[in-house]
């Protein structure tokens, strides 16, 4: 016997069909699996299941304890990877697999763009450490590229994120233009904020921290996918 009805689809929708352990959306091939066996004592309850795709449901089930080899799953990790990815979805976490093929190609393409320009920028302390001359047009670049038309996402979500990585980069090269005086260029290809006036250097503090802040919690959710 399995999972009564109600048990089901409340495991089905909490993990919107994607298995929990290797988070692969896998839509119909999926089964239910309890945790701790009925054999064992184990219930038909929503705490004693995890939805699995197929190759991994049988990769949990079949452990010989008599001739063990590699480290079989336990009980409490099983859990654990299900309670962590239930909270994922609920955090909205997607899977790149259920975007469509111009999507998901376009977003490929997005983060090969974006990823290393977003790590530099939140990597760097811009009112203590010198940076690239060239990151600001590098930065617009990504920026042009992006707001055009066909460059725009299907998928809402994604759309959401390009947008606001698009509009926190665009905030960051508005104010660096605004400031542009106080700015000096040592080893012919860096830049370097002066160390005067100090209320200029407070404000790029603020500034760019909230800058970095924001696209660093961007980053976090274009690695969800």
């Amino acid at each position: 016997m399995g999972f009564p009805n109600k048990v089901e689809v409340q495991a089905l929708t909490a993990c919107k069909r994607h298995c929990c352990l290797c988070e692969r959306h896998v839509k119909t091939k999926m089964e239910l699996h309890h945790i701790k066996q009925k054999s064992k004592g184990g219930k038909d309850t929503f705490e004693n299941c995890i939805p699995l795709c197929l190759e991994c449901h049988a990769e949990v089930g079949f452990y010989n304890n008599e001739h063990p080899k590699g480290k079989k799953y336990s009980e409490n990790e099983l859990k654990k990877r299900r309670d962590d990815f239930y909270r994922r979805i609920e955090d909205g976490f997607m899977n790149i697999e259920t975007l469509s093929e111009i999507d998901y190609e376009k977003f490929i393409s997005f983060k090969a763009d974006v990823i290393d320009i977003l790590e530099e920028i939140i990597d760097t302390d811009f009112a203590a450490e010198p940076f690239r001359f060239s990151l600001t047009d590098e930065v617009m670049e990504i920026v042009e590229k992006w707001r055009k038309r066909r460059n725009s996402f299907g998928d809402v979500k994604i759309e959401s994120i390009k947008d606001k990585s698009i509009h926190q980069l665009e905030c960051l090269n508005r104010y660096f233009h605004g400031i542009n005086d106080y700015f000096h260029l040592i080893n012919g290809d860096t830049l370097i904020f002066n160390n005067h006036p100090l209320e200029k250097l407070e404000e790029l503090k603020r500034e760019t921290i909230a800058i970095r802040h924001s696209l660093n919690e961007l980053l976090k959710e274009i690695d969800n996918y």
